[in-house]
């Protein structure tokens, strides 16, 4: 009985050698491919690789899943106060080296980049934009306030004033700044936010490696 207990014990240490030794590569090979990964973005980022033991796993390259945030990232003449991406099926090294077969990803805009991207029409002027629940609202000098949908249209969210007097001005919010590789789903307006939501194939790592 002595020998067994003392067997568990030794398993035991070995046991949490190996999870500690996994921990320490795990964020060595994190840090580097944030790194990497902020340097295409131009911005702040953060990985975190998913699927114990992450070590080995990045020998077989094999890491079911890599979550990605990046925050103040540049896109047109504002910035995405946070994006937030899943990647799937990633080989990454500790020198930082990220691939990844694909994912899905989300970008929060606030109202002030909003309002730094849209276009307007020849002879609008646009005053403010609060955004609220499932909608807009757009203050117009020369028109009350309107309150504005938004949908996709190929690669820009277009924001839709509903109303008699306003039905034919549609205002565009660009969004040809996204890295390459990224193709927008879908949209939502919340309070204080613009999310737009996606897909992403491995164009979005070229750069980064």
């Amino acid at each position: 009985m002595r020998r067994l207990g003392c067997l568990v014990v030794v398993l035991a240490v070995l046991g949490g050698g190996l999870v500690a030794a996994d921990a320490v590569l795990t964020g060595v090979a994190e840090r580097r491919a944030a790194q990497r990964v902020g340097e295409a973005l131009g911005a702040p980022a953060s990985v975190d690789l998913q699927g114990w033991p992450v070590t080995l796993r990045l020998l077989l390259d094999a890491v079911p899943r890599a979550d990605v945030v990046a925050t103040d990232v540049p896109v047109g003449d504002a910035t995405i106060p946070r994006l937030r991406a899943t990647l799937n099926d990633v080989s990454a090294t500790l020198g930082g080296d990220v691939d990844a077969r694909g994912g899905r990803f989300a970008a929060e805009f606030d109202e002030r980049a909003v309002e730094r991207l849209v276009g307007l029409p020849s002879g609008v002027r646009l005053l403010g934009i609060e955004l609220v629940d499932d909608a807009a609202r757009l203050e117009v000098r020369g028109l009350p306030v309107v309150r504005a949908t938004a949908d996709v249209v190929g690669d820009d969210v277009v924001l839709r004033p509903v109303g008699p007097l306003v039905d034919r001005l549609t205002l565009t919010v660009p969004l040809d700044g996204l890295p390459p590789g990224v193709t927008v789903r879908d949209v939502a307006i919340r309070p204080g936010r613009l999310t737009v939501r996606g897909s992403l194939d491995a164009r979005i790592l070229d750069q980064a490696n």
